[in-house]
């Protein structure tokens, strides 16, 4: 991915060492990636949701891809569909780069481990959102590979997948940024919309997901926690 994505990596350390022998604790071992690049002016919005009323909008295609996930792993499932890399990953980059050009992204986020679920808790940690999953389209088919959309996205995939190449912007215009993605050809979603104390995610099969900041802080905290 780093050849094909032109980005140069200069150096890096895996610390898979992570053990107190005194408190007879551990964290996960510990990739670090060490690169470098030139960037001109750009407006770069912030990773959290920061102005009640933006527009929350998922970009990329959902897959359910739940083979090797943080929710699998959680509940000792094995199986399941892997994440591939999406087709023309740099077409997807371009597009969020220039959306954000426009100047009228107040928020972006990428999705990785955990699936869309842990990154909204990611960016709600000061301010919440209401998000609708209910239409969420699911895409059937191997990344890279024309696939067919389905409603039928099961929630726990909609929520944990860990598809590629997704993006979340926020956005105060969302028409000026869903312009931007239609020209690029990119598949984009709107899910939701900022505001409110909690983040809100109603999901496809009828339960609304409701967590605090209070539930999201402490959940966040636990992951950098030693533990025995």
């Amino acid at each position: 991915m780093a050849r094909a994505l032109g980005i140069p990596v200069v150096g890096g350390n895996v610390s898979f060492y992570n053990e107190s022998d005194e408190f007879g604790t551990a964290i996960p071992p510990t990739p670090s990636i060490g690169m470098v690049g030139i960037s001109g002016d750009c407006h770069a919005p912030g990773m959290g949701f920061a102005d009640a009323g933006d527009v929350i909008i998922l970009v990329g295609d959902t897959r359910a891809e739940l083979g090797g996930s943080e929710y699998y792993r959680v509940y000792g499932c094995v199986g399941g569909s892997v994440p591939v890399p999406p087709a023309g990953p740099q077409k997807i980059i371009d597009s969020v780069v220039a959306a954000i050009g426009t100047g009228r992204v107040t928020s972006a986020h990428d999705v990785s481990n955990g699936g869309l679920a842990v990154a909204l808790c990611e960016m709600a940690q000061v301010v919440g959102a209401e998000i609708d999953l209910t239409g969420i389209t699911g895409v059937t088919g191997t990344a890279g590979v024309t696939g067919v959309t389905s409603p039928d996205l099961d929630p726990d995939a909609a929520l944990f997948s860990e598809s590629h190449g997704r993006v979340i912007l926020a956005t105060p215009d969302p028409d000026a940024v869903t312009r931007v993605l239609q020209a690029q050809g990119v598949s984009h979603q709107i899910i939701g919309e900022v505001g409110g104390d909690d983040l809100r995610i109603r999901t496809g099969g009828g339960a609304v997901v409701v967590l605090s900041h209070d539930e999201i802080a402490e959940a966040g905290e636990s992951i950098t926690r030693m533990m025995r």
